[in-house]
């Protein structure tokens, strides 16, 4: 090699890590996180790693001056991990390059960690000092009447099935209320999986409260007909929307959730499951979920106070037409980030989300930073992150551009962690413990379980009942247990 070579390679190790990221989108295939702390999360994400990387050293600035007798072990020895592939037309492009050293600090504060909108409740909940005042600002007068017209017109379809117009009665706005009040009243006292007559029972072992309500007659009745939309143009609601019987109203509750409260700096992304095992053409099987089938909810949470600021639910692939999205992780994770977008805020989330495009679209388009593991068949990381059979409890870093940090940690013996972060610029270890944690993964595990948290509190509370003879038909059985009770 010649000295103008030697300095040719020089300018290049010494160049600022500005490329275009060169690289596939997320990758779409579900998978499940494996972290060194407890999670609802379990997979296999490890992968042989091969001592010696066959990984091809030349640049694409190389190939077009015919210099391809660079050996690989140059660029792994220097300051840089560098991600290489070859195109099709024998070309070699850099996927991506990752510093071994962090770019040395300044004393201003980075943007993305300033918070825009402070944490707690907005202007609308000036003035509440009872939970019911609380609870009427999510659950309006106007969303209650349309549940009492939606109930009563399917009342109305149905008295010709009853012999007596008494037992038929329509309903109205405190009878709602009550119903709800002791769904509510059931599923403090853990009775979600008594049957309902014993709830009701005489004998001394029922609920008094509810008997003083309403009769166990009225209260089946009106379990049955609980309605959140319009019957008559259901049919042409569903020919584009999935989610037509509860469409309108669910995103009215969301858009309430999102008035009446400000989330903290620190929020999780991750997917719930509302228990449901009926028939529904969307329901979901999660075996590391504690209720195993329902339906799968996208949801946003703050990781400290665990109050939900986003709801997606997930309907598989909708028919052509207004209701039609892409259900791509990414396309996913910019709709659930609406509501915080711009405003300084950091999202955790696992490996199903996380990729090193869209962390640095967040950081640089939204102002939100990114910690969440991360996949190793993602094409930005090198194969020395994925090697096995490194020391336990040992750590690599690599500082990419857009203050993107990975970290390799090696929990126990031939297995390795993977974890990206945009909101730490540094390869700081908590060396006082036997664990040695990376600080990233030290994060991560404090605030990866917000959704997880929520599901567990709404499976504690579950207002599922056993009703004989209830649903009558699939269509009252597909909403009225996944929907209108849970």
């Amino acid at each position: 090699m010649n000295s103008a070579q030697e300095e040719r390679i020089a300018r290049w190790l010494q160049e600022e890590t500005d490329e275009e990221v060169i690289g596939g989108d997320a990758d779409e295939d579900e998978g499940e996180e494996t972290v060194p702390q407890i999670s609802e999360h379990e997979t296999d994400t490890e992968e042989d790693g091969d001592s010696d990387s066959e990984t091809v050293a030349e640049d694409q600035n190389m190939t077009s001056d015919g210099e391809d007798d660079i050996p690989v072990s140059y660029f792994q020895s220097s300051a840089c991990y560098v991600v290489k592939r070859k195109l099709r037309n024998g070309r070699i492009e850099t996927v991506y390059r990752w510093k071994k050293q962090p770019t040395p600090p300044t004393c201003r504060t980075r943007r993305q960690n300033i918070v825009t909108h402070l944490p707690g409740p907005k202007n609308i909940c000036s003035g509440v000092d009872t939970a019911e005042k609380a609870w009427k600002l999510l659950f309006s007068n106007e969303w209650l009447q349309k549940i009492v017209n939606y109930t009563n017109l399917k009342i109305q379809s149905q008295k010709q099935n009853y012999q007596r117009d008494r037992d038929t009665a329509e309903t109205n706005m405190i009878e709602i209320r009550a119903l709800i009040g002791l769904l509510y009243l059931i599923g403090l006292y853990k009775s979600s999986h008594v049957h309902v007559d014993d709830i009701f029972s005489t004998d001394g072992t029922g609920l008094d409260i509810c008997r003083a309500v309403m009769s166990v007659q009225r209260f089946k009745f009106l379990m049955r007909h609980l309605r959140f939309d319009d019957l008559n143009t259901r049919d042409e609601r569903k020919a584009v929307d999935k989610l037509a019987p509860i469409r309108e109203l669910i995103e009215e509750f969301v858009q309430a959730s999102q008035q009446c409260y400000s989330v903290g700096e620190y929020v999780t992304l991750d997917e719930m499951l509302d228990p449901f095992r009926g028939k529904c053409s969307f329901r979901q099987y999660m075996p590391n979920k504690p209720a195993k089938y329902g339906i799968k909810i996208q949801a946003l949470v703050d990781a400290r106070l665990f109050y939900t600021i986003n709801l997606e639910v997930y309907v598989g692939v909708q028919p052509a037409g207004p209701y039609a999205v892409d259900n791509s992780t990414t396309a996913v994770t910019k709709r659930m980030i609406q509501p915080i977008s711009g405003t300084g805020r950091n999202v955790t989330m696992d490996n199903w989300y996380t990729s090193v495009p869209l962390a640095e679209d967040l950081l640089t388009q939204h102002n939100l930073t990114v910690v969440g593991t991360i996949k190793k068949n993602k094409p930005e990381i090198p194969d020395d992150f994925k090697k096995k059979g490194r020391e336990v409890s040992s750590s690599l870093f690599g500082f990419g551009k857009n203050h993107s940090t990975l970290v390799s940690y090696c929990p126990k013996k031939n297995k390795v962690v993977l974890l990206l972060s945009t909101m730490h610029d540094d390869a700081s270890v908590d060396e006082g413990t036997p664990k040695r944690l990376p600080e990233i993964i030290s994060f991560y595990n404090s605030t990866k379980g917000g959704v997880d948290v929520v599901d567990r509190l709404k499976l504690n509370y579950s207002r599922v009942l056993i009703l004989p003879n209830w649903p009558v038909s699939p269509e009252d059985q597909r909403w009225g247990v996944a929907i209108c009770l849970d």
